[in-house]
């Protein structure tokens, strides 16, 4: 489904993406996402770095008791709680559609953060773990026009 198709399908929803996961972030970001009352949890889409992990992912978000959908299996399935997009070459959009993204690789030690600038041009707005050292100008950047919030 394209960008058209997928606002059609999506509107009236708040989506949050979190965009390139590695292990040990998915599980921090469900946990986050259960913690909100039902009746303001925005709809989820992971897309791991690594499309091979979305079915361990999936799984994880089925023993917190939410509803997903794996992309690669259910292109067209956008009802579930938790969407994993484990496609490749979707980022941008997604992007394109978050309402916000949580730019991965930053939420756990030893990654050293993802690139923020391609959310950033889509007008994507962004939040970050403390994790960006490989980033630290283009978060600094970011950061002094308030373009995007380091948790």
């Amino acid at each position: 489904a394209g960008l058209a198709s997928l606002q059609q399908a999506l509107a009236g929803h708040r989506l949050l993406l979190a965009a390139s996961t590695h292990p040990g972030e998915d599980a921090l970001i469900l946990e986050a996402l259960t913690a909100l009352p039902v009746e303001v949890r925005p709809r989820l889409v992971i897309v791991p770095r690594h499309v091979e992990r979305g079915p361990s992912i999936a799984e994880l978000a089925r023993t917190r008791g939410l509803s997903v959908s794996l992309r690669s299996a259910e292109p067209e399935a956008l009802a579930a709680e938790v969407l994993v997009a484990d496609t490749l070459g979707e980022l941008g959009l997604w992007f394109r559609l978050a309402d916000l993204a949580i730019v991965a690789g930053s939420l756990v030690p030893g990654i050293g953060g993802h690139n923020p600038l391609e959310p950033a041009r889509l007008g994507c707005p962004i939040v970050s773990g403390p994790h960006v050292e490989n980033w630290l100008t283009a978060y600094a950047d970011l950061s002094a026009v308030e373009g995007v919030t380091l948790a």
